[in-house]
Order: structure tokens, then sequence, then C-alpha cells
């Protein structure tokens, strides 16, 4: 049969509470070897988060940026806890959508401008 599927996720439709960050995500602009300073774009994770509020995988969805970007941002979500999503008050697997948006502009040395701004659907 399909059991090397693993586990089911649900989708938000399918949830009545969607799960929820408790930590803040801070993704590092990647360092890129020659190339010319930070690039802006953006990318959709998949974060398949346990009933225990664990994630389990994260996966890209999308993205218009280089590879390293991608990588920084999935192993920025793996390392997160959540509030599982729950049906009916009972806690399941669920799947939670993150768009993540780069801005490459120049920064002034300050940390706070090296975020990425990110967006839950």
């Amino acid at each position: 049969g399909d059991a090397a599927q693993g586990p089911w996720y649900f989708r938000r439709s399918e949830l009545t509470v969607a799960p929820k960050l408790l930590d803040e995500p801070l993704i590092p602009q990647p360092e890129q070897p020659g190339a010319a300073g930070p690039r802006t774009g953006m990318l959709v994770l998949r974060v398949f988060v346990a009933a225990g509020g664990a994630v389990d995988r994260v996966e890209v969805a999308s993205s218009s940026l280089p590879a390293v970007y991608d990588a920084a941002a999935s192993a920025a979500f793996a390392r997160l806890r959540f509030s599982p999503g729950e049906i009916e008050g009972v806690a399941v697997n669920s799947e939670a959508r993150f768009e993540i948006v780069f801005d490459g502009g120049e920064t002034d040395g300050s940390q706070a401008t090296d975020r990425a701004g990110i967006r839950s659907h």
C-alpha cells in the first residue's frame, strides 16, 4: 500500500484552528560569494507541523531566489515551534504555508533591516 507516504497533514481549509508560530523566524541574508549584494525576491515554504507542535519537515513550494535562500529559510523554519493546528479541539498534523520576501535593499549595518518579510497564508 502507500504506507511509505507517511502521516497525513491537514490543509488550512480543513482545520478549525490554524497552526501558529510560537517563535520569531529569523532568516539571515545568505552570503553569496561573488554575488553582487543581496537579492530581492520571494519564496513560499510549506511547513509540515506535527500534532505536538514540532516541525516535521519543510518544503519549498516556489521560489524566485537562488537555492542558498531556500536553504536558509528552510533551516530557519525547521527549528521553530508551533502551537499545532486543530480540528474540533483535537491537535492534528497540519500544513502551513509561509510567503517569505527578501528585500535586498542596502542595509546601513543595522540588523533590524536584515529581516525577511514573512506572511502566513
